[in-house]
């Protein structure tokens, strides 16, 4: 009876495996329940231990378990019982670990499709897995690099999915995204998405992310942190693994460098006179020479701010608001300093983690730009990132994700226009979510003429120029175009022509992270 009952069990996926099974279906022409088969043998040959917990999402299509598993039932239970490497005795447990194998495994499949680019290739591909075929004639990624792609929604009218390929070179000319809208209208779901599909499905070389939370309300998102697998700093309660005066070498002319740097990064902060610019950079260099004879060369910001102290003694300046600063990211132990029990993170890029500045009654932004300018300096000290010449795609190592970014674009950080600059060939990309159009044309420094992939959603006070360099449409349909933006219901979107349609923009609803993923706890 049991048996019985096992075999007329319902296994239902979630809404985006549902509409991965169907784009596959259009590639392929397969029924559902064979692709549904495929996914399940795809995912457990390649993620045997995968966190069932991640996907409870049951609003996408249903499947009679026999339909599914058919007089196979028996062989894929005793593949999930060794899989989990545990005893699974309820019949429900069984149900929710072959759901959660379909659910991985039609992304998987997606994803691969997108790779190889057709359903007949597809096919071919999963053959030569299987020791029973010749390889596809289109060479598929190089070993060590993965395709990066997320469907971010379905263009509005047509059902099209709307599909960014961030590192595919053939495809795109940088890997940077734009997020744009009022409060309210879905921004940091859709980040969380793309973020998510990056993140949680193990893709060859998968990138890591380094996640500036402003509110903090991506670090209370449970379900994020543990689909990216990224660790939560909330500062100040918690220090940050990172000392930004670690260095490539010792020399003069490297800490001479490093205390520019530092300069910059604090007078993206607060503008900086000469003087006081000068007084920093004779503070960082002297916390360096008294390290010169140690095993640990790099200073703290508590070593510093004795420094600053006594160049301010000894020419009798007065406290002011860089000597504030300084002495506040000392006393908060903020960043990594010679008391902590473990080494700094090197390399920090490698790090997934997000950082909670929402605490921090002040400092926000320099600790932004501290942790942005420890990137930069790293990144740009790597090989340009590996790229498989015949398909295009190009390593993607890390993300920098910043939510609010509206808070730091004005202020001119030299380090974020650099790593948007030089991100392309080191494998880097910048991911930013803001309020408004107008906030990327920052003068001397235009962010949107090197963002490849701007999605805006309501917003209101847009300019038309804003609209048509964000988006790269002509002035005239961007004049068009701003009624219409305040007019836009929530995670409806309009972005740079991504579908290739015959206007010079596609209108699309996103699809928010919980929907594919499950909501927060």
């Amino acid at each position: 009876m049991a048996d019985r009952t096992a075999a007329v069990a319902k296994i239902q996926t979630s809404a985006e495996a549902e509409q991965a099974f169907r784009k596959l279906r259009e590639a392929t022409g397969l029924p559902f329940a064979t692709l549904a088969r495929l996914a399940l043998a795809r995912s457990l040959a390649e993620v045997p231990d995968l966190d069932v917990e991640l996907y409870r999402d049951e609003t996408g299509q249903e499947f009679n378990r026999y339909s599914l598993l058919g007089d196979s039932d028996l062989l894929f239970r005793s593949l999930l019982v060794l899989a989990a490497q545990k005893r699974l005795s309820e019949e429900d447990v069984i149900r929710r670990h072959v759901k959660a194998h379909v659910d991985h495994g039609a992304n998987l499949l997606l994803t691969r499709l997108s790779q190889v680019g057709t359903g007949e290739e597809l096919l071919a591909d999963l053959a030569v897995r299987a020791g029973v075929g010749k390889a596809p004639p289109t060479p598929g990624v190089a070993e060590g690099v993965g395709s990066c792609v997320s469907t971010v929604g379905d263009e509005i009218g047509t059902g099209t999915p709307v599909v960014c390929e961030f590192n595919n070179t053939k495809r795109a000319a940088n890997p940077h995204l734009a997020i744009v809208g009022i409060p309210g209208t879905g921004k940091t779901q859709i980040l969380l998405k793309v973020l998510a599909d990056l993140l949680s499905k193990r893709l060859t070389g998968l990138p890591s992310m380094i996640f500036l939370d402003y509110k903090g309300d991506v670090s209370a998102n449970e379900r994020f942190i543990r689909v990216s697998g990224a660790k939560v700093y909330r500062v100040p309660y918690d220090q940050l693994p990172i000392n930004p005066f670690l260095l490539r070498e010792y020399s003069r002319q490297e800490i001479k460098l490093s205390a520019e740097e530092k300069a910059e990064s604090f007078s993206s902060y607060q503008r900086l006179g000469p003087v006081q610019r000068g007084n920093l950079s004779k503070a960082i260099e002297n916390a360096y020479a008294n390290r010169q004879n140690m095993d640990l060369a790099y200073p703290d910001f508590k070593e510093l701010a004795d420094e600053l102290a006594a160049v301010y003694e000894e020419n009798e300046v007065r406290h002011d608001t860089l000597y504030e600063t300084v002495r506040k990211l000392s006393e908060f132990d903020l960043f990594w300093d010679h008391a902590s029990p473990r080494p700094p993170a090197d390399p920090f890029w490698r790090e997934t983690l997000v950082v909670n500045l929402s605490p921090l009654p002040a400092l926000k932004e320099i600790v932004a730009f501290l942790v942005i300018e420890r990137l930069y300096r790293e990144m740009a000290a790597l090989p340009d990132a590996p790229i498989d010449q015949r398909t295009g795609i190009r390593q993607l190592r890390c993300v920098l994700a910043i939510d609010e970014a509206h808070n730091y674009l004005p202020r001119r950080n030299v380090f974020l226009e650099r790593l948007i600059r030089e991100g392309r060939s080191k494998g880097f990309a910048v991911f930013l979510s803001s309020q408004s159009p107008n906030d990327y044309d920052q003068g001397d420094f235009n962010y949107a003429e090197l963002l490849q992939f701007v999605l805006v959603l309501r917003c209101t006070a847009a300019t038309a120029r804003a609209v048509s360099e964000l988006i790269r449409c002509p002035q005239q349909t961007a004049r068009e175009l701003v009624p219409e933006l305040a007019n836009l219901e929530p995670f409806e979107c309009v972005c740079n022509n991504l579908t290739q349609s015959a206007r010079s923009y596609t209108r699309f609803r996103a699809t928010p992270f919980y929907q594919s993923y499950g909501s927060a706890q």
